[in-house]
């Protein structure tokens, strides 16, 4: 039984029909001193009296089996861009484990059968789907939080199902709609018996297939966890570029989909175009925003951030006024902290001046304590559209924005770089470089700056 406690709660999501009837007995022969509960779903698309008929051969099979009955009815949800059948499904299965949650169980069983599988497979090759398609219908798997999805009879075949349903003198109710091929699935179902009479127990071979490529997708699944592990910034934000460009172009695409289940909740809508303009895109070192399905992906300052659809960085315009210490001060800014401190020099400031200093942040600055005297006004804030300042080792003002990117900051992070300014000018971009104009000179004192960011915040440019 897959890993189904013996004495537990238990929903059966049942139709009527001869699987999900099989799998109602089946599980009270197996477990039978479980609470059980025969589930019906109403999807809302049929005829009343369908959907009536259904319920009374459901309640039938409840009490012959020992279990309760119950009803759910779906409510409508927002139509997406998926099929209709797959907007069910995802809707059906949201509201079994909502049901299962509500009356304390953790596992919800359904009838999916051997034919179920090669029918799911073969859907998955006419989508082009890879190994992940075919193997789609796992045993096991996880519905919503806290509930399983479990498969206990994949291994048989319908006409099998059938007959035990019958043994048991089940009441049975066929959907009428699954003669209905303009439907996908049911037009899938007439191939695979055409296919049958041309080539006997091809609907086995395919089920078989489908189990094999399920192994080797938790293989693959390990192996992509593995990378995704090493290609995470230091904070876990996001993910590093040079790392993902090591990585062969097929467990690129693996750790792209696992960082898009992590901020989105699922992959569901990330096709597989999204998926390769994203990888092209890093593999060319090309920046900008992309689609990825539930989520969007930012490219820049060497770093893939993904994050949920209608998400943005923080844009609160915020500033904090304050003195030049005579011994020190902090202030808090973004959950972060800024030091200030008054030292005697040490010589040259250390301002990340030349090449490509910047590409590393610094934890601190020197500024020139003479020209911030006590008591001087001073403002801590975010960057603004048009700011401007001279970078200490520069004599040339640069646009800030500019120098954000050069520094490798993300693009959904500058906002936040703090600004330490005075009588309207730029003092220091904090944590990275000093402005010309005010940083610390050899012999004169000096007044430490240092950037304590939140944890997940600037310290993702610490890396590559």
């Amino acid at each position: 039984m897959l890993g189904v406690p013996d004495t537990s709660g238990i929903v059966v999501a049942c139709s009527g029909g001869s699987d999900s009837a099989a799998a109602l007995f089946a599980v009270r022969s197996a477990r039978p001193a479980c609470d059980l509960i025969a589930c019906y779903v109403d999807h809302g698309v049929r005829p009343r009296a369908s959907i009536a008929r259904d319920k009374r051969a459901v309640k039938a099979q409840a009490e012959a089996s020992g279990a309760a009955f119950a009803s759910v009815r779906l409510s409508r949800g927002a139509d997406g861009g998926t099929s209709p059948e797959a907007r069910l499904r995802a809707r059906r299965y949201e509201a079994l484990a909502e049901f299962a949650r509500a009356h304390r169980t953790s596992i919800v069983i359904t009838g999916h059968q051997r034919d179920d599988v090669a029918e799911s497979s073969l859907m998955a090759l006419l989508r082009g789907s890879g190994v992940d398609g075919i193997a789609a219908m796992r045993p096991r798997r996880t519905i919503g939080v806290g509930v399983d999805l479990v498969r206990p009879l994949l291994w048989a075949p319908k006409e099998l199902l059938a007959t035990y349903a019958r043994s048991k003198d089940a009441v049975l109710s066929e959907d009428e709609t699954n003669d209905d091929e303009r439907f996908r699935r049911n037009a899938v179902r007439r191939v695979l018996r055409d296919l049958e009479t041309i080539a006997p127990g091809s609907r086995q071979a395919i089920a078989r297939g489908a189990a094999i490529a399920n192994d080797d997708k938790s293989l693959l699944d390990a192996v992509a966890a593995s990378a995704w592990r090493r290609v995470r910034s230091r904070d876990g934000a996001s993910l590093v570029a040079s790392e993902l460009r090591r990585l062969p172009d097929a467990l690129l695409r693996r750790v792209l989909r696992i960082e898009v289940r992590r901020v989105a909740g699922d992959a569901r809508d990330f096709t597989f175009a999204h998926c390769v303009a994203i990888a092209r895109a890093i593999r060319t070192h090309r920046g900008g925003s992309f689609h990825a399905g539930r989520a969007k992906a930012e490219l820049s300052a060497g770093r893939a951030t993904f994050m949920p659809v209608g998400s943005s960085a923080s844009r609160v315009e915020e500033s904090i006024a304050f003195e030049a210490p005579r011994g020190s001060a902090r202030v808090k800014w973004r959950g972060g902290t800024i030091s200030l401190r008054r030292i005697a020099s040490t010589g040259a400031a250390p301002s990340g001046r030349g090449g490509r200093a910047e590409a590393r942040p610094l934890r601190a600055i020197l500024l020139d304590a003479e020209v911030l005297a006590p008591g001087a006004k001073l403002t801590v804030r975010s960057p603004q559209a048009g700011d401007r300042f001279v970078p200490s080792g520069r004599r040339v003002a640069v646009g800030l924005a500019r120098f954000l990117s050069k520094s490798r900051v993300p693009l959904g992070q500058r906002h936040d770089v703090p600004l330490l300014c005075t009588n309207g000018s730029i003092a220091a971009a904090v944590g990275l470089r000093a402005s010309a104009a005010f940083a610390a000179r050899p012999g004169r004192r000096a007044i430490e700056v240092r950037w304590e960011p939140a944890k997940g915040g600037a310290e993702a440019r610490s890396r590559g």
